[in-house]
């Protein structure tokens, strides 16, 4: 029966609307009249409500409903659907536990913000009206500041309004409970009649209920749905990655799970059969499926065992995931899952195993920190998320969250019907002309309209579009009327090229909320579409509320390739006749939607929890204050943001209120990459400005980036108004580890103004990466409302001296002055582990560790004695410890420490254990350290609890390793802080100190200071920066722009360094016309300064007299002025200019700085106050640069001189000399990896190759002989490689040390076996040394016979490495020494001595030489005491060298030089100044200094800018010899006392003998040795030892040194005392200047454009015609050619003079290909007198591998006119590439960017000049020794076997003898230009060419190194004579015939089968072979290869062989016996 409404019905219904909707409007009016008068109250621009004032008292309302039962509430249920889609929401809300405020507006603001941060992203409403305050105080008396804030607020949305539930989410983050709302939705309005009570709309009091519940209400729907009851199943997967979450966090997480979400959800009741556990990182390391838990012990212990590793995967994790099922029941699968990290791809990739698990039921995300942001997890738009900053305070939330998304299933009744039905559907076309030509665009158009319109029922449920690089017309649904309609709207569709999918999807989302019907997307696609996050989030949601489906067009698109945003959904159309009824299908399908129906879900309530904390006891400091605000976006999501800096706004200000602090000391600065906004110190005047600033850096927003480097420059340059300290705080949400590095100098600047705090917001920023900024303090805010007084505390702690939250109170006196200086203060208690075990710790280390204890615990203990606590137990002695509090005095400490007995060991477990119950008696932290000398004591799976348990609490545990049993990596597991190893060595007893020292745990204090006022002193003595000028070139006449901007970059980054103060500097730029003008005062800082010269633009012309008009009239007449100009064009000096810088340089000093050749410096010379500088681009010329500009910036200030005391002299004497004697050496190197790690196997081998081989290469003997020396790598196996006589040079001792690897084992017994079998290659004894680092009993004992053998050959000693071995062990051996080295580098010295002292012989020492110089000699009478005068002349040479020398000891040379050195100065104009490294320069010669404070300053200039690799003494001293040389004709002769600091055993020591005496002669030379590189006997040959200091920075003072310098200065009579006499020592010699045999020159210049670029040529074509035709004065002697592919000459004679050659060089161009051979052959055919020898020099910068093998005939041709050289130009063609045109030394490199042009200028001057004189000498001629043989005319080739594996040691030997040892090459004979050999194995390669030995003894070295450099596996003689049939294998001279010799063995049938194609070719080209068999090969099947003779070798044949290849060599020898020769 149906009801019918009367129109009258109608008619009063419709009244009552419209009274509803105008009481709505009303009460919005209302709300905004409130809102603006609250804007009065509270000052804001956009405020939030009407506060009402309103009491805390009498509260009678005891409902939380009665406010809305006391509201008259109407509501029409017949309101249309053309009313405004407005939705309301009233609710009563309470802010729960927030800071109770005094003041009525800082409460309300308070609430406010709160209320309107937590309404963030889809939750912000459009209209936000609050109608109602009440604050009440909470009554608990722990918490009395505490109170709850109830609103009545309505919260009005537009079209889009959220759901409840996330609505209530939000809220309840911020602790905001939603007490009762009404929803509006349906135009709910409280009545506004005068009769009815609305509660707080009219100033009625509001309800005072306590928080006890927070209610989530469910939105209803029209169809009831009831949820079945069921337990539901739940799956909780842990997160373990490591990435992200530090130890603490990840425990954290455990004990939530464990504890507090299982006792809160009930587990035990809930059943465990229905808890399922996961854990996760990379892989899924846990896994317990449902019904595998029963208790909650094992629920507990499950997540207890679980592990952190690195990684994180979800699509593993899901893809696991998926197969877990329930056991208990089939009930819905609740997943949650925690997550720390995220990788965009992997997120992608897990969607789809994703969607299987959320079937199951639902998935839950978790996010752990704040390293995920939610919009992260977008793609899984079918799940829920939440938050959960790891704090304690937010666990409630998250229970409640995983309480809410509890799964049970639900039953619905419903009238709705589920099934098929027509979709509203939207069409995409394609418009694009990317991939779709005219023709398949009309294609596809036609069977849309012809094909597609019929299958379409309704064309009003049709919308169309067309895109391309936007949508570009779009007809909506319900516009379409008929198929006609549809087919004219695609025909007005143009084409347009563009592709934009992003724009596509997401003007579909824009449609999604227009339509309740269903709808589909069907897209016609062509183009491959760029998918990136933004891409899929658009089509996921899309699909989560309608259809996406794609049509193909063509085959640039892959179904692949949509596969990350579309399942199924897509048809491929190929434009194929075939395809049309697939593509009408598929467009019918894409069409179609089904129709689904929703259900509801149900809520829960939770208890809320509150916090207390412990404020601290504190005493202000009143420092300055900056806050950093981090505005970056990379982790910090936008509400965490805003929530930092509404912190800043209203909690802090309370803090700034409580200390009283004046907001102009507070400064403010936003930052992300850069600084985006700053507010410095005086900005800042009240507190409505403080909170305006921050509100503009919220308003700025957030950007991309975090850069503490640029942040902490600017912060460095806020300057309080005020001499108190700075306290900065540093908010900070990542970290850049290379930032951080690079930030490093700025934070401790900004530590030395106060402290440098940071705080760390979320988790993705970790404390120990800022650890290399040392910060003061760093605390870690989680973002959570709870943590905030935490943070108020922190930042509370910056303003105070002291605090203290322990049992003991510390009362601090009050004080209100600044803290000028911080003393360390270290309270920490202290544990140690005295290691007394006896298993590895034989009694002379144990006593060693406790002398070590005795002598300096008591001296580092920081704080008191009764603070440490002392454990030593063992398995013996199981009670050896004392506890904290025991010790009152260091004797009572001192005499427990010796009553320590030694024992077994306990394991590393129960030690920890026993410390950890040892308590301090405070609640300071403490720092544990445990001494461990035996790794097999560690039992890592139990100590790990313990090691964690004592560093958890702020404690700290570390790890002293004794010896070499231990490692590192022993205890990697255990430490989380620094460890360190001792080697008992005395010297780094001072390394453990500072170590100890270090990790105590401590603070930093204000120390009280007295201070003194003094008078400054009005005129400082000493350099200052002058007032500097700067004006650069910006012409492009000469300057490209490749060379200009390398000008700006050296600018920037080179010379801007040496500027300190930019206020004394100005800039121009000036090419026709001076322009962009800087003047003094105007440049900030380096980064102004470098900004304004990368502006300065280019322009032509070049005008030096406007430029130095203009700068007459720029400045005023300042002091110290400096004007710098750098030019580059050519000027004409004209009067003006010459009247113009006269002017400028009455000034100052005008100096000039020539960029390229144009300019001739001569020219500039008359006007500039020094010569002009060049600067040629490269980077060599950089240097000198930056070092002539330091020169420019510095005037000086003389005011006053300093006399300074005198030194006295002592005598010493010359130890004497033994008798020398050099037995054979062989050292055994333990290869061992059993006890030795990688760490000491490295030292070992740097002791070889830098110590031990510097002491051989330095023994005059051994130098010359290594084959007297043996080295014998070992471990379980013996290699004997490197014996006797298998050493050449130095260089081969270091790569055979080098090539040494470590193994397995160590077998002493075997080693000793080999040793004795060593046979050296003379009669000396041997002395042997072993170095040992482990062995057994056993070894020893099997050992002792053969130690008897090696003893009785000489001596062996062992050199026992580490701490493993005790010495007693090998007490059973025969030998001579032992000794310990411990690997420390301060007992290398004493090793070395050990080698030296114990060989079979003593030492020896240098025999003296005398020699005869030409100079002045003195004869002196003897002077009295009191006319003696020690003030000689001065030189330092200061060791700039990074090889050996650390930074440590540079800066302790340069400190002695600055401070120390100077008091025995008088005057420094005697002092001259040097520094060297692989350079040496005479820095500041004599007369150049003239005060303390130039000599200082050069110092510094050293030490900041010529550091650098490499040592060359040789240098120094033939530098500093010229010098002399030069200075002592001309000066009046003072003795020189010289002093060379080095740290390098250098290698041209040898070499600098005369020098070096020649220097010593003129009064002394002396040396200071800097570390332990290089040792006094090494440098003897120079001087004596007593002129020899060794400075070993660790163990002596700087007094010693200067005693040293005091004792050894020259000293001199008085001029009244001395009588001179000069007696020259003159040599003779006739000398006859010929005329000069100058050589004709070529110059021939590859021009080829292949790789050489035209500015490259160009510069190249400038040097020739500027610099090299400087070279050359008679140019009918100069030709030149150019070539390419083509060929281009002017012959000798066809140019007169300079300009004609410089204009042939300047009308040449490039063209492409290159030629050399060609133009080698024409250059052979240029004509030129056949009496001069020509020099030829290629530039070349191209190459043609063919062509170069062509070009070596005409090379040789040209080679023999004169000499042929190469100037390679750039990089692309090498040396190597050239060596077969000419000689190596006759190749020059010229790399434009490294080599100057002053060097290839020399190259090409000395090789231009044939002969230059002569000089005639008068000659006996000597008796020519008879020759006794004659060669023969063939050439000798032999070919020796080296293979290691084919051919046995005793045959390799036999033929190295063979060559070596004189049986077949006398010692006569010296023709060895036409002897060769090759060594083969698998390949062969040459040892010896044709003319490239000389000698016997070359032969024999060159021979026995190469043997052995080849000596690897593999034989084929196949490979050997097909490389020496090749013309190229060796130098042939292939008009002579060709002897083969050729060593054979072991060889297979099949090679020598494969052979005989190459013998043949050797045959028959005038080659003979001959066979030498080594083994028991039959000859026979050598005669296939027609060998002309074929000789076996056997035992007794060796006599035969020598005969059979003398006969070869010497033609009329007689045969020793006849030979047998097999064929």
């Amino acid at each position: 029966m149906k009801y019918h409404i009367s129109l009258r019905t109608h008619i009063l219904l419709f009244g009552i609307s419209a009274i509803c909707f105008i009481t709505g409007v009303f009460l919005i009016i209302y709300g905004t009249i409130s809102l603006k008068d609250a804007n009065d109250k509270l000052k804001r621009a956009n405020s939030f409500a009407s506060l009402n004032t309103v009491d805390d008292t009498d509260i009678s309302i005891y409902k939380k409903n009665d406010l809305f039962q006391k509201s008259n509430i109407l509501h029409d249920q017949n309101l249309t659907q053309s009313s405004p889609l407005i939705i309301n929401y009233l609710m009563t809300l309470v802010l729960t536990n927030t800071n109770y405020y005094e003041n009525y507006n800082s409460m309300a603001q308070n609430a406010f913000y709160t209320l309107e941060n937590s309404l963030t992203d889809s939750n912000t409403p459009s209209l936000l009206q609050i109608i109602s305050f009440n604050q009440l105080k909470q009554t608990n008396s722990f918490i009395s500041t505490k109170a709850n804030v109830y609103m009545l607020v309505i919260l009005t949305y537009f079209d889009n309004s959220p759901s409840l539930s996330d609505l209530t989410n939000s809220l309840e983050k911020k602790s905001i409970d939603i007490l009762n709302f009404v929803n509006m939705s349906k135009n709910y309005y409280p009545s506004q009649n005068d009769n009815q009570n609305c509660g707080c709309f009219n100033k009625q009091p509001c309800p005072h209920i306590q928080p006890i519940t927070t209610t989530t209400t469910t939105t209803t729907t029209s169809t009831p749905c009831t949820t079945e009851p069921c337990t539901p199943n739940i799956l909780i997967v842990v997160d373990t990655s490591s990435d992200k979450l530090s130890k603490e966090l990840f425990n954290r997480q455990k004990n939530f799970l464990q504890y507090n979400l299982s006792s809160s959800l009930d587990f035990t009741s809930l059943g465990y059969c229905h808890i399922a556990l996961a854990s996760y990182n990379e892989n899924v390391s846990t896994k317990y499926s449902f019904g595998s838990i029963t208790t909650n012990l094992e629920y507990i212990q499950d997540i207890y065992s679980m592990s952190q590793g690195t990684g994180s995967n979800l699509t593993n994790l899901f893809t696991n995931l998926a197969t877990i099922t329930p056991s208990c029941s089939t009930d819905p699968i609740s997943t949650f899952v925690m997550i720390s990290e995220v990788d965009q791809q992997d997120v992608i990739n897990a969607v789809e195993p994703a969607k299987i698990v959320a079937k199951k039921g639902n998935l839950n995300f978790i996010i752990l920190g704040t390293a995920v942001k939610k919009s992260d997890l977008k793609p899984f738009y079918f799940a829920n998320i939440t938050t959960w900053e790891l704090s304690a305070c937010d666990e409630n939330s998250t229970i409640t969250f995983v309480k809410n998304n509890l799964l049970c299933p639900q039953k619905c009744s419903s009238s709705c019907t589920s099934g098929k039905v027509e979709c509203n559907t939207i069409i995409g076309i394609d418009t694009s002309t990317d991939i779709l030509t005219q023709n398949l665009y009309n294609t596809t158009i036609q069977i849309i309209q012809q094909n597609i319109s019929a299958q379409i029922q309704d064309f009003k449920k049709i919308g169309l579009l067309s895109y391309n690089s936007d949508v570009t017309m779009y007809y909506k649904i319900g516009s379409i009327q008929s198929s006609l309609d549809f087919n004219t709207k695609i025909d007005s569709f143009k084409t347009h090229s563009g592709s934009n999918l992003k724009a596509l999807l997401q003007f579909y989302v824009s449609l999604l909320s227009n339509t309740n019907e269903p709808l589909s997307f069907i897209t016609f696609i062509s183009e491959k579409p760029t998918i990136d996050m933004e891409v899929i989030n658009y089509a996921n949601i899309i699909k989560s509320k309608a259809q996406l489906n794609f049509i193909i067009l063509g085959t640039d698109l892959k179904k692949s390739d949509l596969k990350s945003i579309t399942d199924s959904s897509i048809y491929e159309f190929e434009f194929g006749e075939c395809n049309v009824k697939g593509l009408v299908g598929a467009f019918n399908n894409f069409s179609t939607c089904n129709v689904l129906c929703s259900t509801t879900t149900t809520t829960t309530t939770t208890p809320t929890t509150t916090t207390t904390q412990c404020v601290p006891h504190t005493v202000p400091c009143n420092p300055n204050l900056i806050f950093a605000i981090d505005s970056s976006n990379d982790k910090l999501e936008y509400p965490f943001f805003k929530k930092q800096i509404n912190y800043l706004q209203y909690n802090l200000t309370k803090t700034f209120s409580n200390h009283s602090y004046s907001y102009n000391r507070i400064a403010l600065a936003s930052y992300s990459h850069d600084v985006v906004q700053e507010y410095s110190f005086g900005m800042i005047n009240n507190y409505l400005e403080y909170i305006e600033d921050l509100q503009n850096m919220l308003t700025k927003n957030q950007s991309k980036g975090s850069s503490l480097a640029n942040l902490m420059k600017n912060l460095n340059n806020m300057y309080p108004l005020n001499s108190d300290p700075i306290s900065t705080y540093i908010f900070v949400s990542e970290i850049n580890d290379y930032d951080v590095q690079n930030a490093v100098d700025e934070a401790k600047k900004l530590k030395s103004k106060g402290q440098l705090n940071f705080i760390l917001l979320g988790t993705a920023a970790h404390a120990s990466q800022l650890a290399p900024l040392q910060p003061n303090n760093v605390t870690t805010w989680l973002l959570s409302d709870c943590e905030e007084s935490y943070i108020d505390n922190f930042i509370s702690n910056g303003f105070v001296c002291y605090i203290d939250c322990g049992i003991t109170t510390t009362t601090v006196p009050t004080s209100t002055t600044s803290c000028p200086e911080k003393v360390k203060v270290c309270y920490s208690n202290v544990r140690i582990y005295v290691d007394s075990s006896n298993d590895i710790l034989y009694s002379t280390l144990f006593d060693q560790e406790i002398s070590f204890l005795v002598n300096n615990l008591t001296n580092i203990i920081p704080h008191n004695l009764d603070q440490l606590a002392i454990s030593s137990i063992n398995k013996d002695y199981q009670y050896q410890k004392k506890e904290f509090g025991y010790f009152k005095n260091k004797y009572q400490l001192n005499n427990y420490l010796s009553s320590l007995k030694q024992g077994s060991g306990y394991n590393l477990s129960d030690i920890l254990y026993d410390l950890y119950i040892t308590k301090p008696n405070n609640n300071y932290p403490t720092s544990t350290f445990v001494f461990l000398s035996d790794n097999t004591k560690i039992d890592l799976i139990k100590s790990i609890k313990w090691a964690e348990q004592l560093q958890n609490n702020n404690n700290a545990l570390y790890f002293v390793l004794l010896g070499t049993a231990i490692k590192l990596s022993d205890i990697n597991e255990l430490k989380q802080t620094n460890s360190i190893i001792w080697q008992f060595s005395d010297c780094s007893e001072e390394v453990i100190l500072q170590f100890f020292d270090d990790n105590f745990i401590c603070n930093y204090e204000c120390k009280t200071i007295s201070t003194t006022t003094t008078t400054p002193i009005p005129c400082v003595d000493g350099p200052l920066q002058c007032n500097v000028v700067i004006a650069m070139d910006t012409s492009n006449d000469i300057l490209i722009p490749n060379l200009y901007q390398s000008t700006l970059n050296v600018i920037k980054q080179n010379i801007s360094q040496y500027i300190y103060d930019f206020s004394k500097v100005a800039l121009v730029g000036y090419d026709s016309q001076p322009h962009d003008f800087q003047s003094f005062n105007s440049i900030y800082d380096r980064n102004h300064f470098n900004s304004i010269i990368e502006n300065l633009n280019q322009h032509s012309g070049s005008n030096l007299e406007a430029l130095l008009k203009f700068l007459i009239n720029a400045f005023s007449d300042n002091n110290h002025m400096s004007y710098i100009i750098f030019i580059s064009e050519n000027q004409t000096i004209s009067n003006n200019i010459n009247n113009l810088a006269q002017k400028l340089v009455n000034k100052g000093k005008l100096q000039f700085i020539i960029l390229g050749t144009d300019v001739n410096p001569s020219k500039l010379l008359p006007i500039s106050s020094s010569p002009p500088l060049f600067y040629n681009f490269g980077a060599c010329d950089i240097t000198n640069l930056t070092t002539t500009f330091q020169e420019y910036l510095n005037c000086n200030n003389i005011c006053s001189t300093t006399s300074l005391p005198s030194s006295s002299t002592t005598t010493t004497t010359c130890r004497p000399i033994t008798e020398s004697c050099n037995p054979n050496l062989m050292i055994a190197f333990d290869a061992s990896s059993v006890v030795l790690d990688d760490h000491y196997f490295e030292i070992e081998k740097n002791f070889f190759t830098k110590n031990l081989s510097a002491f051989l290469q330095n023994d005059n003997f051994y130098k010359n002989n290594y084959d007297y020396v043996a080295l014998i790598p070992y471990n379980n196996y013996v290699d004997t490689s490197f014996t006797f006589g298998k050493i050449a040079n130095n260089a081969e001792f270091i790569t055979d040390v080098d090539s040494i690897k470590q193994g397995q084992g160590i077998n002493l017994t075997n080693l000793l076996k080999v040793l004795d079998r060593q046979i050296p290659t003379n009669n000396n004894p041997i002395s042997t040394y072993i170095f040992l680092s482990n062995v057994t009993d056993d070894d020893v004992q099997n050992s002792i016979e053969t130690s008897r053998n090696l003893l009785k050959k000489g001596s062996l000693n062992f050199i026992i490495y580490g701490s493993t071995i005790q010495p007693k062990q090998l007490d059973p051996l025969y030998k001579t020494n032992v000794t310990i080295w411990l690997g420390a580098d301060c007992q290398i010295n004493n090793t070395i001595t050990f080698i030296d002292s114990t060989r079979i012989c003593n030492d020896y020492c240098y025999s003296s030489t005398t020699t005869t110089q030409t100079l002045p000699s003195s004869s002196a009478t003897t002077c009295p005491q009191t006319q003696i005068n020690c003030d000689s002349k001065l030189i330092v040479g200061v060791d700039a060298s990074t090889t050996i020398l650390s930074q440590t000891l540079f800066d302790t040379q340069i400190s002695f030089l600055t401070k120390n050195f100077t008091t025995i100065i008088k005057n420094f104009t005697m002092v001259d100044l040097a520094y060297w490294n692989q350079k040496a320069v005479n820095y500041k010669t004599f007369d150049s200094i003239h005060n303390i404070y130039e000599w200082q300053m050069d110092l510094n200039v050293i030490d900041k800018n010529f550091r650098q690799n490499g040592s060359n003494i040789n240098l120094l001293l033939s530098t500093l010899s010229g010098y002399l040389k030069k200075y002592i004709s001309v000066k009046d002769f003072k003795p020189i006392s010289t002093y060379i600091f080095i740290s390098n055993n250098d290698t041209t020591i040898p070499s600098s003998v005369n020098d070096a005496h020649y220097i010593n002669s003129l009064g002394s030379l002396n040396f200071i040795i800097l570390g332990t590189a290089i040792k006094p006997q090494i440098l003897q040959q120079l001087v004596p030892l007593s002129n020899i200091y060794e400075w070993e920075v660790a163990n002596c003072t700087f007094d010693e040194v200067l005693n040293f310098i005091k004792k050894t200065r020259s000293c001199y009579c008085l001029p009244t005392t001395v009588t001179s006499t000069v007696t020259p020592i003159i040599t003779s010699t006739i000398t006859t200047t010929l005329k000069p045999n100058l050589c004709d020159v070529i110059i021939s210049i590859d021009n080829s454009n292949d790789t050489l670029f035209i500015d490259e040529f160009k510069y190249e074509k400038e040097i020739i015609i500027n610099n090299i035709s400087t070279i050359f004065s008679d140019f009918s002697r100069v030709a030149v050619s150019l070539y390419s592919s083509s060929f281009t000459a002017k012959n000798f004679g066809s140019m007169e003079n300079k300009n004609e050659f410089i204009d042939f060089i300047n009308k040449s161009y490039q063209h492409s290909g290159t030629n050399l051979t060609q133009n080698l052959y024409n250059l052979n055919l240029i004509s030129s007198d056949a009496s001069n020898k020509v020099s030829t020099f290629i530039f070349i910068g191209t190459k043609d591998l063919t062509d170069l093998k062509n070009a070596v005939i005409s090379a040789k041709n040209l080679e023999n006119k004169g000499n042929l050289y190469f100037i390679i130009v750039g990089t692309y063609v090498t040396k190597r590439d050239l060596v077969g045109l000419t000689l190596s030394n006759n190749i020059y490199v010229w790399d434009f960017a490294n080599c100057p042009i002053s060097q290839l200028m020399s190259f090409i001057t000395k090789n231009s000049i044939c002969d230059s004189t002569k000089t005639l000498t008068t000659e006996t001629p000597s008796d020519i020794k008879p020759l006794f043989y004659v060669p023969c005319k063939s050439l000798l080739i032999f070919a020796i076997t080296t293979s290691s594996d084919m051919l046995n040691e005793d045959l390799y030997q036999k033929e190295l003898d063979l060559f070596t040892k004189n049986n077949i090459i006398d010692e006569d004979f010296n023709h060895f230009e036409r002897i060769s050999v090759a060594t083969y194995n698998q390949y062969p390669q040459v040892a010896i060419n044709f003319n490239e030995t000389t000698s016997l003894d070359e032969f024999n070295l060159k021979l026995f190194s190469k043997m052995q450099k080849n000596y690897l596996k593999g034989n084929s003689l196949t490979n050997l004579l097909e490389g020496l049939s090749s013309e190229y294998f060796f130098n042939y001279d292939s008009n002579l015939t060709k002897n083969y010799f050729i060593f054979v063995s072991n060889l297979t049938f099949n090679d020598i089968k494969t052979a005989k194609q190459y013998a043949n070719i050797i045959n028959q080209n005038n080659g003979n072979l001959n066979f030498i068999i080594l083994d028991n090969t039959d000859p026979l099947i050598f005669q296939q290869l027609n060998g002309k003779n074929i000789l076996t070798w056997s035992d007794d044949a060796s006599d035969t062989v020598s005969d059979f290849l003398i006969n070869y060599i010497y033609c009329n020898k007689n045969k020793r016996d006849l030979l047998a020769i097999a064929h």
